[in-house]
């Protein structure tokens, strides 16, 4: 039993020091490479809009000129 509990109280020393890692990293998570994520992703949506609506726009003026 002494093996034993020489084995477990490693294992949660490991568990711990794996734990402790984790957070520090949380602490140290820096908003500004989300906020660029997202940044990158309203300028793509802002772009495809743009795109479907000149593409629309295009397509409804090429109808009025065809009447």
């Amino acid at each position: 039993m002494v093996s034993g509990s020489k084995a477990n109280s490693a294992s949660i020393n490991q568990s711990a020091t794996i734990n402790s890692s984790r957070v520090v990293h949380a602490q140290e998570f820096d908003v500004s490479v989300t906020m660029l994520n997202i940044a990158i992703i309203l300028i793509s949506m802002s772009m495809h809009n743009h795109y479907l609506f000149s593409k629309s726009c295009s397509r409804i003026s090429s109808q009025l000129k065809s009447k």
